[in-house]
């Protein structure tokens, strides 16, 4: 049986009420969570998304500026190409020349030896029919010669050649002039194959070298853009949940001064403190003594993130910490439709949902250890469920066996304290 209240006890409880009701107007619209961004904090956030955008669509107008530049420089890299192709025939023709040249002046070098052998033969000719003394001179002359054209200095001493020997030295003449002209055409040929080829490699390794320096400064000004662009949509991302954290902090605040009105029009004295939710500060008090579903509301701990609801202050800590937990991968804390039962409601809830809720001063709920939970929690599969299940014992809390898929009565939304 409860322990029947004595005069003190109803002056404690009139005492909290009318503290209560003291303070309701004042906590209505409730303080900040600590976890809850301020406004100034969000309008910093969202000036920084904007610079970040600012700074990513100029960067995006800097990469197409280079991308223009590299497409003309690609066009400059084409034409050199083309120029250096048109060298590099002029080259091959020129070497061509060389060739031809060569073959050219090998050909009248072999002329020349060949009228200079028929001159020795003439003056075999000569000293053999008995020739002057001024014959075989001037034959001799022409044998010692360096060159044709030294041969060709004493041509009006061989009368005695006749015609054909002077047809022989003319041709001889003629092979040896041939032959130099050819070394000449030969040797300008090959330089200006050189040079050719030179300035092409030159013209061709410049541009090369100037669309390689464009190439990369794309790619780093393409990566810049993206670097920024990413860390925009991050920052918007983190203002969003700014923005959402604020909208559930109101939307919870708004559920507690709802609570408290509840409280006060029923006479209950409650301990609704959202600065000592979940921090450790709220001990509640020996409830040893009380039967389920009787046990005094002040007794019990307030839920960080939803301080309208309240357990018994060890399963109260653990769900705050499982919370926050919860809140650093959802960006919300853990959705909280009922936990504590007081008798009455017990009653209540099991006159309406007989097949669904235990026997009034039975149920966990009436002894501050188990939640009925939502934001998806309330549906077997979902993300928020799979996490309570990986997450939810390390902190005390497990769904029981009952409640499982399967079973008579499965419901994925409830949740107990074992600790």
């Amino acid at each position: 049986m409860p322990p029947r209240e004595n005069v003190a006890g109803v002056l404690r409880r009139a005492l909290g009420v009318a503290l209560v009701c003291a303070l309701s107007a004042a906590m209505a619209a409730g303080p900040a969570a600590a976890d809850e961004p301020t406004i100034g904090q969000l309008q910093a956030q969202q000036r920084r998304v904007a610079g970040l955008e600012r700074l990513a669509d100029a960067q995006a107008v800097g990469t197409r500026s280079a991308a223009h530049r590299l497409t003309a420089l690609a066009q400059e890299a084409a034409r050199s190409l083309q120029a250096y192709v048109t060298i590099r025939d002029e080259a091959f023709r020129a070497r061509a020349e060389e060739s031809a040249q060569r073959h050219v002046y090998d050909d009248a070098r072999a002329l020349a030896e060949q009228k200079h052998s028929d001159l020795g033969r003439f003056a075999s000719s000569a000293y053999r029919n008995g020739g002057g003394a001024g014959e075989l001179a001037t034959i001799a002359t022409l044998l010692d010669a360096t060159s044709v054209t030294d041969m060709g200095r004493g041509a009006a001493d061989l009368a005695w050649a006749g015609e054909q020997q002077s047809r022989t030295l003319d041709r001889a003449q003629m092979a040896e002039a041939q032959a130099a002209t050819a070394a000449a055409a030969a040797a300008a040929a090959k330089e200006r194959a050189e040079d050719a080829e030179r300035r092409g490699r030159i013209a061709k390794d410049a541009a090369d070298a100037l669309v390689a320096a464009q190439q990369s400064l794309v790619a780093a000004l393409a990566q810049q853009a993206r670097t920024t662009k990413d860390a925009a949509r991050q920052a918007a991302a983190e203002a969003a949940r700014m923005v959402q954290a604020r909208a559930v902090a109101a939307q919870r605040r708004a559920a507690a001064a709802q609570a408290r009105q509840a409280a006060l029009r029923r006479g209950e004295a409650v301990r609704f403190n959202a600065a000592a939710a979940g921090s450790g500060a709220c001990q509640g008090g020996d409830i040893s003594s009380y039967p389920n579903g009787e046990i005094p509301r002040e007794m019990l701990c307030p839920l960080w993130g939803a301080e309208w609801q309240v357990l018994r202050a060890d399963a109260a800590a653990t769900f705050s910490a499982m919370s926050k937990a919860y809140a650093a991968r959802f960006g919300r804390p853990i959705c909280v439709t009922d936990s504590y039962r007081s008798l009455e409601m017990q009653i209540d809830v099991h006159r309406r949902k007989p097949t669904m809720t235990a026997e009034p001063g039975t149920s966990n709920h009436g002894w501050g250890t188990a939640v009925d939970l939502c934001d998806g929690i309330q549906a077997f599969g979902t993300v928020t469920y799979q996490w309570m299940q990986a997450n939810a014992p390390r902190f005390g809390w497990f769904h029981p066996g009952w409640a499982e898929p399967g079973t008579s009565r499965p419901e994925p939304w409830h949740w107990e304290f074992g600790g």
